[in-house]
């Protein structure tokens, strides 16, 4: 069943996440071509939100907006406010420190986000170094650890493995262990479980809403999937033609969409 608070209402009063009129176009024959077109939307700590529509629509775009991991030749526009703060006005550095620490990202093609000649479990401990401070033997443990959480068996002999050696769904849970690793106050989960069979994807899905209420952790989720919509999400949004179409929170949109 959708979730939302005791009244039935959204509570969107602090929102973590704040994105207002985020656009995104691209330059071609000297002409600016909209992609995402104005975008209002509030994502609350705690709680989670889902966006969903077409192949094509601008979803997974608006998410790496958030964090400026667009093509060259974007330009971006609005403003996407963490805690008030515009993360698009941030110089490069500055976005580098909230990368990984601050907001973890879930990318929708682990193949092509992995590094293919660097052991998984390297890629995974660098952001515990890099963001927390940790020595090589504690983001060691700790790597295992996520990979134990994400449903990886043998995490101990799968640190040392490179991402061609491991299926399509353990690289998933790789990306997924890598976006958890620093507790996050903002997870963007782009089709996280698209690659994972039921059993896995239960088990994901019940780790991320976990996070969310015990650690009061933000989550962005990007699917397909109503069912995954109908037990995860708080808040719907709809994307279409690169604008966001509706919005209401999950009860509402299953009752009267």
């Amino acid at each position: 069943m959708p979730r939302s608070g005791a009244d039935g209402a959204e509570d969107v009063a602090h929102p973590l996440l704040r994105l207002e009129e985020l656009s995104v176009h691209f330059v071609a024959e000297g002409r600016l071509l909209p992609a995402v077109r104005g975008i209002d939307l509030e994502v609350p700590a705690g709680g989670i939100t889902c966006l969903v529509g077409e192949s094509g629509c601008g979803k997974s775009l608006a998410a790496r907006s958030i964090l400026r991991l667009t093509p060259e030749d974007a330009v971006l526009g609005g403003r996407v406010l963490l805690r008030g703060e515009d993360l698009l006005a941030l110089p490069e550095r500055a976005l580098r420190s909230i990368r990984g620490r601050r907001v973890g990202m879930i990318f929708q093609e682990p193949m092509t986000s992995l590094n293919p000649v660097v052991r998984v479990g390297v890629q995974t401990a660098e952001p515990l170094r890099l963001h927390l401070g940790m020595g090589r033997a504690e983001s060691r443990r700790e790597a295992v650890r996520l990979f134990g959480e994400v449903g990886i068996p043998s995490p101990e002999s799968r640190y040392d493995e490179y991402p061609h050696q491991l299926s399509g769904g353990m690289r998933q849970r790789v990306m997924i262990a890598m976006a958890l690793a620093c507790g996050p106050e903002l997870l963007l989960a782009d089709e996280p479980t698209t690659a994972l069979d039921a059993t896995i994807q239960g088990q994901i899905l019940r780790l991320i809403r976990a996070r969310s209420r015990e650690r009061g952790m933000a989550v962005l989720l990007i699917t397909h999937d109503l069912g995954v919509v109908a037990e995860m999400a708080d808040i719907v949004g709809v994307m279409y033609a690169g604008m966001l179409v509706e919005r209401a929170p999950a009860r509402e949109f299953f009752s009267r969409p």
